[in-house]
């Protein structure tokens, strides 16, 4: 009777382990990373900035960097941002904070300083 007792216990805690990934989701929303990048562009002539650095942050902090190519476009991979951050190192845009999009592309406009 004892072994039967253990076999049942340890079937009932498997079952409750197996959905409790569900249940989490279920409450908080599924996890998910921003995966992919987007483009920069300049907000009047619609064009790419070259070389802009670009910020992947989390909760306010930089967790990843990297710089736009010569047409604008950016990729991070797979990081959990929250807010992409992008400063142009000519100075002759405004720096530009925005909200990453989940799974998707992130384009930022970026204003000129004149």
């Amino acid at each position: 009777m004892k072994n039967v007792g253990k076999t049942l216990a340890r079937a009932a805690l498997g079952v409750l382990t197996a959905g409790m990934g569900f249940v989490i989701a279920a409450c908080y929303g599924a996890m998910y990373a921003f995966q992919g990048g987007g483009r920069v562009v300049d907000a009047r002539s619609q064009q790419g900035v070259a070389g802009a650095r670009v910020d992947c942050r989390q909760g306010g902090q930089s967790i990843a960097n990297t710089e736009t190519a010569a047409d604008g476009s950016y990729d991070f991979g797979s990081y959990p941002c929250d807010e992409v951050s992008v400063q142009d190192a000519s100075g002759h845009y405004q720096p530009q904070t925005v909200p990453a999009r989940p799974n998707g592309t992130t384009y930022v406009e970026l204003q000129g300083t004149k």
